[in-house]
């Protein structure tokens, strides 16, 4: 009797991983379709809600989904975009082994969409992008990548230099860059604002969006004008008054001892 209990409870175990197996295909195959389908924007919006809410366990997982099917160019960006922002959390907040797993996809897929138009601003600037999370995660290959991503960021700007992104890279160079070798911080601030009114007026719903000008806000910070971060980061809770990193982290941040510069550390 007692071995025939231990076979039936086998052979439920069995139905009961066969079951969940189903489950999590069909889950997975829901999920990949409804990626498959949504509008453009609802995608984006899908991202942005994420980015404000901080659950990036989400965000990774529609990464997933939109990696496993063909897309349109434009979703395609949809999905760079995600790619970009994902390193830049994962290196923020010190997870240097997801941010490479993650950069390795990110190299791939930008040389792939260089190799189909090798023309594409926005693809060369994200190439930029990668040069720089590489020495974000290696500081000494700055030595000798340093004019690689200047030279991304010139071509980049070349074919089209009304587009967020080659002006975002752009802003970065000259921010980062030390004075003596071309940094400007004042023509820095000014790209930033103006990439922010791009993607206001051209892009509402593309998470970069509220990246901008809460990057505006942290830079001001760092230069020690925390009245003028103060401002950006009141005005932006103005429009999301739950976008938990400036209500939680940021804001609060302003009034405390701590030296942060939560998207890139300079300390």
């Amino acid at each position: 009797m007692e071995r025939k209990n231990i076979y039936i409870m086998k052979e439920k175990g069995k139905y009961f991983r066969k079951i969940t197996s189903l489950s999590f295909v069909s889950v997975l195959l829901l999920i990949t379709l409804h990626g498959r389908s949504e509008t453009l924007e609802i995608l984006k919006k899908r991202f942005q809600d994420i980015f404000l809410t901080g659950e990036i366990h989400e965000w990774k997982g529609i990464i997933d989904s939109l990696r496993s099917v063909p897309l349109s160019e434009e979703k395609d960006d949809v999905l760079l975009y995600a790619e970009y922002g994902i390193i830049g959390y994962y290196l923020g907040y010190g997870e240097k082994q997801s941010a490479r797993e993650q950069l390795a996809i990110y190299k791939e897929h930008v040389e792939q969409r260089l190799e189909e138009n090798p023309r594409d601003a926005t693809a060369l600037a994200f190439r930029a992008a990668y040069i720089g999370f590489s020495i974000w995660i290696n500081p000494l290959k700055a030595l000798y990548l340093g004019g690689e991503s200047q030279y991304y960021v010139e071509e980049s700007l070349k074919y089209n230099n009304n587009e967020p992104m080659p002006l975002f890279e752009l802003g970065n160079t000259l921010f980062f860059r030390p004075r003596l070798f071309g940094g400007n911080k004042e023509k820095a601030i000014e790209l930033y604002k103006e990439v922010t009114e791009i993607y206001k007026n051209e892009d509402p719903y593309n998470w970069m969006y509220y990246h901008l000008r809460t990057w505006l806000g942290q830079v001001y910070a760092r230069m020690g004008e925390k009245e003028k971060a103060r401002e950006i980061y009141k005005d932006i809770l103005k429009d999301v008054p739950d976008y938990k990193w400036v209500k939680n982290e940021l804001l609060p941040d302003l009034d405390s001892e701590k030296k942060r510069f939560s998207i890139i550390n300079l300390e």
